[in-house]
Parts: C-alpha cells; sequence; structure tokens
C-alpha cells in the first residue's frame, strides 16, 4: 500500500537510493507522473525520468528546481518554454509549482556528444542536417526574444527517427516585454561565450548563442574545439589540424559564429541561418579530378608544362605540396595511437651556430614555414626571426647568438608510396624539419596499412621512426565484399585504399581483406570502352555485417573506420556504391 507524503504526491514503498539524489524514485508525482529512473543533473537542477500513470506509453522528463533558486524564477522559466512550440524544441508537457518541477517529453535517443565520442566528426550529410535544423529552431527562439545560453553537443538530441531537437532552455533568458528576467547563471565553459566568462554586465546574449552554437558546430565537424583556451580565446590562434578536412564555405561560417569580439560575429542567427543553408559541401573532396596545386610545383620544379586537366585522379605520385589530397571526407577523424605506433624517438643534441653565421632560410626568416604547427598560446614570448634582433650591428658589435628552433626527423618503414602530414602540411620522411616547440601531430598515410595519426612534444632535436610492420603485426582484419547499383556493363568499378586504386571488371568484389583500422576509400566508374557515357559516383552504403548498423556516405570517398566496434566480430561486411551517368 502506498503512503502519502502529505501533499497529492504518492511514493511507493520500495525503490532504489544509490542513484536517487532526491529519494523519489518510486514516487507518483502530483499523482501523475510515476519516476523511474535518475538521469542526472544540469544548471536547472536535478532531472529524472518516468512516465504518465494514465497512459505508461508517454514517457516524460521531470526537472527539479535547485533548493536555492527563487520560485518566481522558476515560474518565469515555465512560461518561457511554453512559448517555443518549434517542431525542433522540446517543449513543456506540464508545470507543477508545488513541486518545483517542469515535465517535458522524453527523447528516446542520443545526444550529439556522444555521437561524436562513439563514431568521430559527422558526416557530411548529418552535419547540414543536424546545423539546418537546429539554427532554424534557434532563429525560432531569438524571434520569441528567448535565448538559450547553453548549447552546445549534449544538448542537440536525435531520436530514433532521426528527428533533431535542441533541448534544455532549464537557463534561457528572455529579453523585451514583462519578462525581462535573467535566468540562472550556469554555463558550459567549454562552449561559452569569453563574454560570459568575464560575467559581463549587460552582454547581448543573443550574439552568446550565436557564440555558442559555431563552437558546437566545429566540434560536431572536427571532434575538438577551435580554442586552447576557452575562457580566454584569441583569434590568431583560431582552429587546428583538423581545419584541413573542412571545406572553405564551412570555415567562413564557423571563424565568423565563433569571434571572441560579438561584433565581428553573425549580427544575428537569420544571418547564420541564411549561410547554412546556402552550405553544400562540408568536407574537402579526397581525389579531386584536377590537382592543380600539385601540378603547379611539378612544373617549377622540373620545368616541364604539362597539362594539368590530363593529369588522372588515380595518380600514385602525390604531389608533396597538396595535402588536401588525404583529408577525410567522412564521418570519422583518423585513428589515433597517442604513444605513436612503435615510434623510436631518439633526441639529438645538436650545437646551434651563432645567428649570423647560418644561412637565411625558412628556419629562422619564414615563419610561413612553420606557420601550421601553431605555437602554445603565448605570442608574447615567440622566438623573434633573427633580423628582427640585431639592433646594434651597425656600431660594429655582434649579434647575439640566436637559438635555432627544434628538428623533427620522421623515418617510416616499410618505404613505399606513402605520405607524411605534421600538422596537416605534407613533408618528406627522412628529411629534418624545423617546428615550433610544443605539441605537433603527425599522420602517416601508407597504402599497406591503416592511417597512424599520433602526437608528440617536440623541445629539441628529435627523430620519430615508425615501424608499420611491427606496429601492425599482430592487428586483425575485416573480410567484406562490394557491390555496385546500378549494374556494370560498359565500365569498371576503380577502388582504392590510402590513395593506391585496382579496377576491377567484375562486381561483386568478393573476399577483400583489410587490416582493422581507418582507411581511405575512395570509387570511380570508369568506362572500359571509347564512346561509352561518363558516370559519376554518388554515395555508397556501409554496412558492418548482416547485422550491423549501416551509414550512408555522400560522394566518391571517405575514411572509413574498420577497426570500429561495429565491425570486429564481423565475418563479412559490406559496401554498395552508387552511381550515375553525368
Amino acid at each position: 500500500m502506498p503512503e502519502s507524503n502529505g501533499t497529492d504526491t504518492w511514493r511507493e514503498d520500495s525503490h532504489d537510493r544509490r542513484a536517487d539524489p532526491l529519494g523519489i524514485i518510486g514516487w507518483a508525482l502530483a499523482g501523475k507522473y510515476m519516476i523511474t529512473g535518475y538521469l542526472g543533473s544540469g544548471g536547472f537542477g536535478d532531472i529524472y525520468e518516468g512516465h504518465n500513470v494514465s497512459l505508461r506509453e508517454q514517457r516524460v522528463v521531470v526537472k527539479f528546481l535547485k533548493k536555492d533558486h527563487d520560485a518566481e524564477k522558476f515560474q518565469k522559466e515555465a512560461k518561457i518554454l511554453s512559448l517555443l512550440d518549434h517542431p525542433n524544441t522540446c517543449g513543456i508537457v506540464d508545470f507543477l509549482p508545488q513541486d518545483r518541477a517542469i515535465v517535458t517529453p522524453f527523447i528516446d535517443g542520443e545526444d550529439c556528444e556522444r555521437l561524436v565520442k562513439r563514431r568521430g566528426p559527422l558526416s557530411e550529410a548529418m552535419f547540414l542536417t543536424i546545423s539546418r535544423t537546429v539554427v532554424d529552431a534557434l532563429a525560432f527562439a531569438h524571434m520569441r526574444k528567448v535565448a538559450h545560453r547553453d548549447i552546445k553537443p549534449s544538448n542537440i538530441m536525435i531520436d530514433r527517427n532521426d528527428h533533431v531537437y535542441l533541448i534544455d532552455f532549464g537557463i534561457a533568458k528572455q529579453i523585451g516585454g514583462t519578462m525581462t528576467k535573467t535566468g540562472y547563471r550556469a554555463l558550459t565553459p567549454q562552449f561559452a561565450a569569453p563574454e560570459r566568462h568575464r560575467d559581463e554586465k549587460g552582454y547581448n546574449p543573443f550574439l552568446s548563442d550565436i557564440y555558442e552554437f559555431g563552437v558546437t558546430l566545429y566540434y560536431l565537424a572536427t571532434g575538438q574545439l577551435p580554442y586552447r583556451d576557452a575562457s580566454n580565446p584569441d583569434f590568431r590562434w583560431w582552429g587546428g589540424p583538423m581545419d584541413k578536412n573542412l571545406s572553405g564555405p564551412l570555415l567562413r561560417v564557423l571563424k565568423h559564429a565563433t569571434h571572441p569580439d560579438p561584433q565581428q560575429r553573425y549580427a544575428s542567427a537569420d544571418e547564420m541561418q541564411a549561410d547554412l543553408k546556402r552550405l553544400r559541401q562540408v568536407h574537402r573532396r579526397n581525389w579531386p579530378a584536377f590537382v592543380a596545386a600539385g601540378a603547379a610545383v611539378v612544373v617549377v620544379a622540373l620545368g616541364v608544362y604539362f597539362l594539368r586537366d590530363r593529369i588522372p585522379v588515380w595518380q600514385t605520385e602525390r604531389p608533396a605540396e597538396t595535402p588536401a589530397s588525404i583529408v577525410d571526407t567522412g564521418s570519422a577523424p583518423l585513428a589515433v595511437f597517442d604513444e605513436g605506433p612503435t615510434a623510436t624517438v631518439s633526441p639529438q643534441g645538436r650545437e646551434q651556430p651563432p645567428a649570423d653565421s647560418r644561412p637565411a632560410s625558412a628556419e629562422s626568416d619564414q615563419p610561413a614555414e612553420t606557420g601550421e604547427s601553431r605555437p602554445e598560446q603565448q605570442p608574447s614570448t615567440t622566438t623573434q626571426p633573427a633580423a628582427t634582433i640585431s639592433e646594434g650591428a651597425d656600431d660594429g658589435e655582434a649579434p647575439e647568438p640566436v637559438a635555432a628552433p627544434p628538428a623533427l626527423t620522421v623515418q617510416v618503414a616499410p618505404p613505399g608510396d606513402m605520405s607524411l602530414l605534421v600538422d596537416g602540411l605534407a613533408r618528406t620522411p627522412g628529411m629534418e624539419m624545423s617546428l615550433e616547440s610544443g605539441p605537433h601531430v603527425i599522420t602517416v598515410v601508407h597504402p599497406d596499412f591503416p592511417i597512424v595519426e599520433s602526437r608528440i612534444r617536440l623541445e629539441k632535436d628529435t627523430t620519430v621512426v615508425y615501424d608499420l610492420n611491427e606496429h601492425f603485426a599482430s592487428a586483425e582484419s575485416v573480410n567484406f565484399q562490394i557491390g555496385v547499383s546500378p549494374r556494370l556493363t560498359d565500365a569498371m568499378l576503380r577502388v582504392g585504399f590510402n590513395g593506391r586504386a585496382a579496377d576491377y571488371e567484375r562486381v561483386p568484389i568478393r573476399s577483400l581483406e583489410k587490416l582493422l583500422g581507418r582507411w581511405q576509400v575512395a570509387f570511380e566508374v570508369v568506362p572500359n570502352r571509347a564512346g561509352a557515357a561518363l558516370a559519376r559516383v554518388d554515395s555508397f552504403l556501409v554496412r558492418p555485417g548482416p547485422t550491423g548498423e549501416r551509414e550512408l556516405v555522400r560522394g566518391d570517398g571517405a575514411t572509413l573506420d574498420f577497426g570500429a566496434i561495429s565491425w570486429t566480430g564481423r565475418k563479412l561486411s559490406r559496401v554498395v556504391v552508387y552511381w550515375s551517368e553525368q
């Protein structure tokens, strides 16, 4: 027999208090909502899961106001939520002032923070859908004079029907009218605008929303944050190595939205909404049809003029100045081995010659050579070029010796047709490169092994050796087959892994085998007779195993993670390539 707690809220005799800070699991709140579990806490208060007593199929979320929060503010927050009747916001089901609780719908799905941690950066199609949907909801809220004030990946939910929601307006603020009240000053430091970190009075919460949404989009596209110091962002050090994977139009949107100065951001969510609707490409393409920049490098180096539009798409000699040739266009980042794949690091002490005895080179006088490897956010202590600190030489005094930046040498075994990137820039294996002190990212793309990415901290001259044979000696592999739709008649399917391609006349291709890990995969439909219609690959469907979760990837290439949880233990996985005539 349940017992009364003195109100019209009822509690069952037995419940689990291990994850129940309010001790209410098993209660029928207001006689309407049975509390079934504890979900966590937020800026608003403690959050529980439950269901309608009269309609068990209606699952709900019950948010309880913190005890130190004013009840009048609490009622105003409920009114704010009642204004948000947009299909992509989570509205209000009930308001229970006596219990200091707000009841909202239960979303059966996954938030974007967990999604990115589980699968890596979003695919192009998913990113476009989420960014456009959420900015619509944000623009609607701003039209109603409601600022969210806590936009972050975990507050974007995707339900089982792929419907997107912007949730948790629990610390919202309404500007104007009779409800001009500031909500609770809760914030998420990694995503909050700098003016909120400084607790500025009279800041514009709508422009802060735009900043938080921009940082959130950057995280969804790269799995990283645009600033190292979120509380004091410096626009000179915006972005990171993963920027090389993003298209120019998207980078412009993200930079505009995340400028530290509110006056340099989008003036409204409507402006940002218009740019996101015009956005057509999220990632840079893997194998561009014409590698114009690479051709220019070859022309200068060899003094021979080539016809750039004759350069084949599937060339194996990738130009050293074309880092975009191995960027990721898929939904996952490069594989990360924090300690490096059996990397042997050999510090080498080297006596530095005086600054005036060294030839002028990119090591000392060309910051652009090392500009892509951003220093720690201490611009005031960055080593200056020798030319700027040699004042006094006219008096006959010898300039003070200047310490050269540390040198890094990367060796990869086995040698072959491979690419080496340091902080996103193409480098030559075995050659010494001068870099700023601090953290750097090394990426190795070898056609016979999965992509390897590792991080090092460079303080002095160092040699790093990657023995890929040793690192992958005990690695497992996955078998899969590749089909094509519609069927090929006068064409072949060209399949590339990490830049090495092979043509197949008989499709489906069966029993392909690759080591578990991340691979750059690309497809092309190639006519095998003169006069055959030209074709393009539109997309491809990846299905890890007979029961694995399927994912449709737009475009002709992506980085696929053969080492994801859904691939392991599968004896056979499938890829279906879809193409059409141009």
